[in-house]
């Protein structure tokens, strides 16, 4: 089977969102500036990094359960 290494896009993407989250908190944090849209600004990267999360977890579960019924009924 040639669509095996799904996987390694949907960790590249999670990786990536997870250190653009955690790059933009550290700079928020870092600025000492204590704006109100900061606060928006960081609640919604920590939704953005959430909703990737749950969003893998559930891709990967979905795959595995897709590819355990691909093996155990060869024939659909």
């Amino acid at each position: 089977m040639t669509d095996k290494p799904s996987w390694k896009y949907r960790r590249r993407a999670i990786f990536s969102t997870l250190v653009f989250g955690a790059v933009v908190i550290v700079w928020v944090v870092a600025s000492g500036d204590d704006r109100s849209v900061l606060e928006t600004v960081v609640l919604s990267v920590a939704g953005l990094m959430g909703a990737a999360l749950s969003v893998y977890t559930g891709a990967a579960a979905y795959e595995d359960v897709r590819l355990h019924r691909k093996e155990s009924n060869p024939d659909g």
